[in-house]
């Protein structure tokens, strides 16, 4: 995967975003948080770059998940609220459909777990549960 991000750094390609994204996830999986950080916000710097929307927004999603796991419950809430905000007002992701949407109302369920609002904790595990299984339907 490194090789593939040189070759699209290289090529000057706009795949390079996805790429530098994808090696953001193997951080992941390797539990190198602080790196997946690093990763997103280079896939993020190149996605902008290159004017891709859909590749701005699934990495919006993705941090949103490494900001809750490194402790950054606030700027990881406050994302996630516009990031949902955004899908309530009809700017679904195109690529991933409802389940990326899931997947952040689960990570904000979490921070209203956190800061002991457990009703909108409850209500947001049961929005993106339902989100999700209109997903796969």
């Amino acid at each position: 995967m490194e090789r593939a991000r040189e070759i699209a750094l290289a090529a000057d390609s706009p795949v390079a975003a996805t790429t530098v994204n994808n090696l953001a996830v193997y951080a992941t999986f390797a539990a190198e948080f602080p790196r997946t950080a690093e990763l997103y916000d280079e896939a993020m710097r190149l996605a902008e770059r290159y004017g891709d929307a859909s590749a701005i927004r699934f990495i919006r999603g993705n941090r949103i998940w490494i900001d809750f796991m490194l402790g950054r419950w606030d700027l990881a809430l406050e994302s996630a609220n516009a990031f949902i905000a955004e899908c309530e007002a009809g700017l679904r992701m195109l690529a991933a459909g409802r389940t990326a949407d899931a997947e952040v109302e689960l990570e904000r369920a979490v921070a209203f777990y956190r800061s002991v609002d457990a009703s909108a904790c409850l209500a947001q595990i049961e929005s993106a549960l339902a989100g999700a299984q209109s997903a796969s339907a």
